[in-house]
C-alpha cells in the first residue's frame, strides 16, 4: 500500500487515492464516508463518537485490501477497476448495515462471478470447526499412502467433543481442546497436536505435529469427488494452489 508524503496513516484508501489521482478527502465525498474517519485511525474510531462511520470505513478497507494487486506497480493500471469496486463495495456494505447486522462480524469478498459475497469473521478455531450443528468436515491425507489406506474421514463438532463417522453414524466421539490453531486430542496413545492453516469458510489445512502430514479438510463432501476439466472452470478466474518445496524428505516408519 503506498500514501503520499503528507498522510500520516498508509491504508487502502490512501493507497486508492494516490493510483486514481485524487485527495483522500476527494475520495471520502466519493463513498460517501466521513473524510475525518478514512483519513484517521478507522480503527480505534469504532469505539467514539463516530463508531458506525468507523464500521463502515473498516469493512470497506478490509474489501478493498483484498481486490488491490499485490505489486504497487500495478495500481496505475487497475486504479479505475478499483474505483468501480470501491463503489459496489459501498453499495454492498450500506445494504447489510442498513439491515441492522453488524459490519464487524463480516467480510465482503468477491467471488468467481464477480458479485460481492459476506464471509462471517472467524474469531478462533472452534468456532470455525463447530461452525453450526448441522456442520460436517471432511478430510483426507494429501500424502498418497496416507490417503489410500485411510481415504475420506469425516467429522463433527460440538463445544466439547468431536465425533468420527464410523458404521453408518458418528458415534466415535472423544473430547478435545484447541489452543490457538491447534487441535489437541489425548488418547491411549498419548496426545496428537493437528495445527490448522485458514483458507476460506469451507477450506482449510491442517499439520499433524507429530508426522508433519498435510491434511485437507472442507466441509464439502470429499469423497468419491470428481472434477471435470473445461475450458470454463480456468478463463478469467484466479487460482491458487500449494506445493511442498522442501529439500529434506521427512522419513516415516510404517
Amino acid at each position: 500500500m503506498v500514501a503520499n508524503s503528507e498522510s500520516g496513516v498508509v491504508t487502502p484508501f490512501t493507497t486508492l487515492a494516490e493510483a486514481s489521482g485524487v485527495t483522500v478527502e476527494e475520495l471520502a465525498a466519493t463513498l460517501n464516508v466521513p473524510k475525518e474517519v478514512i483519513t484517521g485511525d478507522y480503527v480505534a474510531a469504532k469505539v467514539g463518537s463516530e463508531a458506525e462511520d468507523a464500521k463502515v470505513a473498516h469493512a470497506l478497507a478490509r474489501g478493498l485490501t483484498k481486490e488491490l494487486p499485490r505489486n504497487a506497480a500495478d495500481l496505475d493500471s487497475v486504479a479505475s477497476e478499483l474505483l468501480a469496486t470501491s463503489d459496489e463495495l459501498k453499495s454492498e456494505i450500506d445494504e447489510f448495515q442498513n439491515s441492522g447486522e453488524d459490519l464487524d462480524g463480516v467480510d465482503f469478498v468477491k467471488d468467481a462471478n464477480g458479485d460481492f459475497q459476506q464471509e462471517k469473521i472467524i474469531s478462533d478455531l472452534q468456532e470455525y470447526l463447530v461452525a453450526d450443528s448441522d456442520t460436517i468436515w471432511s478430510f483426507i491425507s494429501l500424502n498418497e499412502r496416507y490417503a489410500s489406506d485411510e481415504g475420506v474421514e469425516k467429522i463433527k463438532f460440538t463445544v466439547d467433543e468431536a465425533c468420527i463417522f464410523e458404521n453408518g453414524a458418528f458415534d466415535d466421539c472423544f473430547p478435545y481442546t484447541m489452543t490457538g490453531n491447534d487441535f489437541i486430542v489425548e488418547g491411549e496413545d498419548g496426545v496428537t497436536t493437528d495445527s490448522f492453516i485458514y483458507t476460506s469458510q469451507s477450506l482449510a489445512l491442517a499439520v499433524p505435529v507429530q508426522d508433519q502430514d498435510l491434511i485437507l479438510w472442507s466441509i464439502n463432501d470429499l469423497e468419491g469427488q470428481g472434477l471435470s476439466f473445461e475450458d470454463g472452470l480456468f478463463s478469467d478466474r484466479k487460482w491458487y494452489f500449494i506445493w511442498d518445496e522442501s529439500e529434506t524428505i521427512h522419513q516415516i516408519q510404517y
